[in-house]
């Protein structure tokens, strides 16, 4: 009987006029009572599963809360028309029902999320998420039954709406419903800080290639949230890989004076790009800065190593182009490699230490090996070669 009566409200959900039609009193009426049957559908089905010992075995619980997301499909058709002449008392009835079963809606998201069924999940929490705006609980009447939206279940679903809903492949939807979240304003909660909010959105931007909105919105949240570390290493990303690389050091700068991150990566980080320009003395301040900060900074260790080893290297390049009047002044490569070896010999004491990737250990020696090799340390060269041996696959 109960799925008679259920499939009574499909068929008239089915046969309703199209949505260019003036609606009237009657459609409200009629919209009213398939809604009622859903309804009564659902309560029946609930109630034969919680306590019937004979019938709740039986009860099928996909159509339980389909027949649960039926009712509030009809009466949100109610509520989204304006219609003269309608009694007070239909739309109280309305939110009584809401009221009354809202807190299924979850369970309705949860069971249909268990079956990965995303879509049928995003209807349900978006259905949580929507009835408490709904016209019919504006009225004066229905003060009484009205929801609140500040408790920890409603941001809780709220936030499950939009996780799912990337789940679906709607990035469109996604999207809103994230702008959404944005714009009602963030109520502290145990389920999600307010910049995981931002950050699912940056990443759906970068997701769907809107270059625009996902640099606006970094902006936006590295003066939003300074210390996040998410907003500001993706906005220097993209300076970097768009070639603004005074853009990314003033971040980088200002990263490293509020200590957002490892001041050692960050200003590893910075030293780099110098090197990527050639400016060897700002790149050797830049990793002198994190050794100072730091000793055992890896990547400065092997950072600052290198660019010796580079500096080494340009000087022998070059005194074949310079005439020999000319390069009195100039630094010998051999002062260059001996810079290096501290560096480099730390570095690899500290990634045998704690027992580094073979790889990182093997290309920490080959450049230690090219030293030794130019200072003609052959003692030290052969004992390299000997330990990079055990590297080597």
């Amino acid at each position: 009987m109960i799925k008679k009566l259920f499939i009574v409200a499909i068929v008239v959900l089915c046969c309703m006029s199209c949505a260019n039609q003036k609606f009237t009193k009657a459609d409200i009426l009629r919209w009213k009572a398939a809604g009622d049957v859903a309804a009564n559908a659902f309560m029946q089905m609930k109630y034969d599963k919680e306590t019937d010992f004979l019938h709740k075995n039986s009860v099928d619980e996909q159509v339980m809360y389909d027949s649960l997301y039926s009712m509030y499909s009809y009466y949100a058709k109610i509520d989204s028309v304006k219609v003269q002449g309608v009694n007070d008392s239909i739309y109280r009835q309305i939110a009584f029902n809401l009221k009354n079963n809202y807190d299924n809606f979850i369970y309705g998201g949860a069971l249909a999320f268990d079956k990965k069924e995303y879509t049928k999940a995003l209807n349900f929490f978006e259905a949580y998420w929507n009835t408490p705006s709904m016209q019919v609980f504006k009225l004066k009447k229905n003060d009484n039954l009205r929801i609140d939206t500040r408790d920890e279940s409603f941001q809780t679903v709220k936030y499950y709406a939009a996780i799912v809903s990337l789940q679906t492949n709607d990035n469109t939807h996604s999207i809103n419903l994230l702008q959404r979240i944005i714009s009602e304003g963030y109520i502290e909660n145990e389920t999600y800080k307010e910049s995981d909010i931002y950050e699912l959105l940056v990443d759906k931007y970068s997701q769907v290639g809107d270059s625009l909105n996902f640099m606006q919105t970094l902006n936006q949240c590295v003066s939003k949230f300074p210390n996040n570390r998410y907003f500001l290493a993706n906005l220097i990303n993209e300076y970097i890989s768009n070639g603004k690389l005074d853009d990314a050091i003033k971040y980088l700068d200002k990263a490293i004076k509020n200590k957002v991150a490892d001041v050692c990566e960050l200003t590893s980080v910075k030293a780099n790009i110098f090197v990527s320009e050639k400016d060897y003395d700002n790149a050797s301040e830049a990793y002198m800065a994190a050794l100072n900060e730091n000793p055992d900074c890896e990547r400065a260790l092997d950072g600052l190593g290198t660019l010796y080893i580079l500096q080494a290297q340009d000087v022998k390049e070059n005194a074949f182009t310079i005439d020999d009047r000319d390069i009195s002044y100039l630094i010998e490569p051999s002062d260059y490699y001996r810079k290096s070896l501290p560096h480099l010999e730390k570095y690899r004491e500290l990634l045998i230490a704690r027992n580094a990737d073979p790889v990182e250990i093997r290309l920490a020696l080959v450049k230690l090996r090219n030293a030794y090799y130019n200072l003609n340390m052959l003692v030290e060269f052969d004992n390299c070669e000997k330990e990079l041996n055990k590297y080597t696959d």
